[in-house]
């Protein structure tokens, strides 16, 4: 999904590898759309949903987030507006 092997992705904060800011768990935002430019250049779109990481017993130990791919359909819709003038 990220076209990039784990060396590129190990010991980096997961919010300098998008050029959006991440939405946070603990807040009304805890869903959005980041861009992200893997290593051929062309820039890819991901929905991310955060979720707290909490274990029963504890303060929360961290965030679990999930990434839903929509370049293809990002793409598809620019083409849309292109060609027709339409509007989201």
């Amino acid at each position: 999904m990220f076209e990039r092997s784990e060396p590129d992705f190990l010991g980096k904060p997961v919010s300098q590898l998008f050029l959006d800011p991440l939405p946070t768990a603990n807040s009304e935002r805890a869903h959005g759309e980041v861009r992200f430019v893997p290593a051929n250049g062309f820039c890819k779109t991901f929905r991310v949903m955060a979720t707290t990481l909490s274990v029963p017993g504890r303060k929360a130990i961290g965030y679990v987030y999930t990434f839903d791919d929509l370049t293809e359909i990002r793409r598809l819709e620019r083409d849309l507006r292109i060609r027709t003038g339409w509007r989201l």
